[in-house]
């Protein structure tokens, strides 16, 4: 009779099991599917990751070929200016005993 009478919980189980199993698939299957944004968007292009970088390479270059010219040439500075000139030329002082 034990037998029996266990036979039938463990079907009595699984039924239960199963049916709750088929609700859930049922209940997934009729949910609307959310469209997540793409991980493609979070990616840079490279290519134009590698434009840019040659542009402001080429920028740069530029920029220190017009440096290297200027400090090729004589510069000549002049000094405008009162406070400048004094502190430019400095006079000499004279020691006197007393």
């Amino acid at each position: 009779m034990r037998t029996t009478d266990t036979q039938k919980r463990l079907n009595v189980y699984c039924q239960v099991i199963i049916l709750l199993l088929g609700a859930i698939a049922v209940r997934l299957w009729m949910m609307p599917v959310e469209m997540l944004p793409r991980a493609e968007a979070q990616f840079m292009d490279a290519g134009a990751q590698r434009v840019k970088l040659l542009k402001a390479v080429e920028k740069t270059n530029a920029l220190l070929s017009e440096v290297s010219s200027t400090l090729k040439g004589t510069i000549k500075v002049t000094i405008e200016g009162g406070e400048n000139e004094a502190k430019a030329s400095p006079t000499k002082r004279k020691k006197t005993r007393p």
